[in-house]
């Protein structure tokens, strides 16, 4: 589908015009001393699935002391929200500093390069810039484009998509995660879908972490970053970790350390979860069945595997981090970590993704290196498109498309002074399309389902930060709808901050 300007107002204009004001603009003003770019390389690293269980983060059980002394040396950033709750559609934006609508991407099959093919990733520029550009595991996630070749058995030949993108690296490995995972043997639960599926709430205590494709896209990063002609060249190192994507498969040690965590911590933990949201558009979660189905102890079971999962690919993380501390390079190159979007371990009663909800649009974000502040946190709202810039900006690359995206680099040194900017998301699927913008205290979304009107709803974050509350209707609300609607029409209104130099 062609989804134009035509198609994503559709919803939106379905709505009473309840004002039209100009959107915040997402390039302020930047502090008067500016800093230049002073890393030599580029170590990035994006995670699929991961939402914020992470030490650093300020989660009581999450085991991740590798996050949590990359957070020790860099800016973590608290409040991060990706574009679009679905892999191939974020990481685009991540990677260009463009919004998916505009590149035309609502799914992982689509390919946005023909549909803009004037749009770089950041690899493409450092790699047209003479870097040395590589990429180990799942990076970006989008359809094959016409007469693409690609090696079926890295990348699944029997899938509609890929993870190749043959512009933006020099060489590449990996992506046929299914296969690997399949290896795995340990006792296997199958609570929701099909064993190993995409989206199958499935569990295995794996014997050998070994047959994982994250220990092999760990290896090989090893390897290449260890290798001494890494000082002969700049580089920019992109490393793709699959879990704590489902299926839950980790090593039997990570059950083990949650295993000894009682059951009362994990519900404390999980928070609350026991329903959903009443009065809230069709559309708006993904899945009307509570937990789809999951027990009580079943959902444990769940978010500690999901632990499982993030504790295991912290752990090869940290060899990665090791590496490159051991490269003699790690002064002089910056290193980026990011989630593609987040995910539901039982909020709203939901376990996926694929929603406007604070869950799955928020995202962990780090930055550590020089010219970045040790120990510093960024409180301010940003979004992910805000990464291609600022990398780029730090590697000292001119982008040859402009980006919706704001360059933070200005205030990695000192993230006190950095300003919010609204965040804003859209979704595409099934039947399901919708709209959201994020400020600090409140998310206004539009929700239409199939045939049926377009729906709005608001929680006001300030008393209800689990958005478990549709406040939509409160009269005292009315002034902050206005202006949120307007800010959300404008946005969606106007392809311009990211049209053609």
């Amino acid at each position: 589908m062609d989804l134009d300007r035509r198609t994503l107002l559709t919803g939106l204009a379905a709505l009473p015009l309840i004002g039209l004001v100009g959107c915040q603009d997402r390039h302020n003003p930047e502090p008067e001393s500016t800093m230049d770019a002073t890393a030599t390389n580029l170590l990035f690293i994006m995670v699929d699935d991961l939402n914020l269980a992470i030490g650093c983060y300020g989660h009581l059980l999450a085991r991740t002391p590798n996050l949590d002394r990359l957070a020790a040396r860099g800016t973590r950033f608290t409040r991060a929200f990706c574009p679009y709750p679905l892999c191939g559609p974020s990481r685009a934006a991540v990677l260009t500093g463009v919004r998916p609508e505009y590149l035309g991407m609502a799914n992982n099959e689509v390919c946005w390069r023909e549909r803009r093919p004037h749009i770089a990733t950041l690899p493409e520029l450092a790699r047209a810039s003479g870097f040395a550009s590589v990429r180990f595991g799942k990076v970006l996630h989008h359809g094959l484009s016409s007469g693409q070749s690609y090696d079926p058995a890295a990348e699944g030949a029997d899938q509609p998509h890929t993870f190749t993108d043959p512009p933006s690296w020099e060489q590449e490995w990996g992506g046929a995660s299914r296969v690997h995972e399949c290896q795995a043997c340990g006792p296997t639960q199958v609570i929701d879908g099909r064993p190993f599926g995409g989206t199958a709430l499935h569990t295995v205590r794996a014997i050998d972490g070994r047959v994982l494709p994250d220990a092999e896209v760990a290896d090989r990063a090893v390897a290449w970053l260890a290798d001494p002609a890494r000082k002969a060249r700049r580089f920019v190192c992109s490393v793709g970790f699959h879990k704590p994507h489902v299926p839950l498969i980790a090593p039997e040690r990570w059950w083990a350390q949650y295993d000894q965590v009682p059951d009362a911590t994990i519900d404390f933990s999980m928070g609350p979860t026991a329903g959903q949201p009443a009065d809230l558009p069709p559309g708006v979660l993904k899945v009307a069945r509570l937990h789809r189905g999951a027990t009580p102890e079943q959902r444990r079971h769940l978010y500690r595997g999901y632990l499982a999962c993030v504790s295991w690919m912290d752990e090869q993380l940290g060899r990665v981090l090791d590496a490159l501390d051991g490269s003699g390079l790690s002064a002089s190159t910056l290193v980026a970590f990011v989630g593609d979007h987040g995910y539901h371990t039982g909020e709203q009663a939901q376990w996926d993704k694929m929603m406007l909800l604070d869950p799955s649009l928020r995202v962990p974000l780090l930055f550590a290196g020089p010219g970045v502040a040790r120990g510093a946190t960024a409180n301010a709202l940003v979004e992910s498109t805000d990464v291609a810039p600022t990398l780029a900006g730090r590697l000292g690359l001119a982008p040859v498309h402009r980006c919706a995206g704001r360059d933070l680099g200005p205030w990695l040194a000192d993230p006190a002074g950095l300003p919010d900017a609204p965040a804003f998301a859209w979704l595409h699927a099934a039947g399901r399309e919708g709209w959201t913008v994020r400020t600090a205290t409140h998310r206004y979304g539009v929700m239409r389902r199939d045939e049926q009107p377009a729906r709005a709803y608001l929680f006001d974050l300030r008393c209800d930060p689990h958005e478990s509350r549709n406040a939509i209707a409160d009269h005292d609300q009315s002034g902050v709808i206005a202006d949120l609607d307007a800010q959300l029409r404008a946005r969606y209104a106007d392809d311009a901050p990211v049209a053609p130099v």
